[in-house]
């Protein structure tokens, strides 16, 4: 991306609030290699999609760990734990 590009995303992502780390974040990622920053991009992205993934796979477990939960009290309850 050229220097105006750049200017433009960032100018951008200030409207749509971002935070003073990540705009620092970014400041330093635009002084890197072209090579770098594709790198640097990768890597925000596949984490950006593997919290998405993350909260969607948590979301969907809900019902189990809460019987999963009632599970664990029920057999406190009945005495059947130790503590650790």
């Amino acid at each position: 991306m050229n220097a105006d590009g750049y200017k433009i995303v960032l100018g951008y992502l200030k409207e749509i609030i971002m935070t003073q780390l990540l705009e620092q974040a970014i400041n330093k990622a635009h002084a890197l290699s072209k090579h770098e920053q594709d790198i640097l991009a990768t890597i925000i992205l596949d984490e950006i999609a593997s919290e998405k993934n993350w909260s969607a796979t948590f979301a969907k477990s809900q019902g189990l760990l809460s019987a999963l939960a009632d599970e664990a009290i029920a057999e406190h309850v009945a005495g059947k734990t130790k503590p650790l």
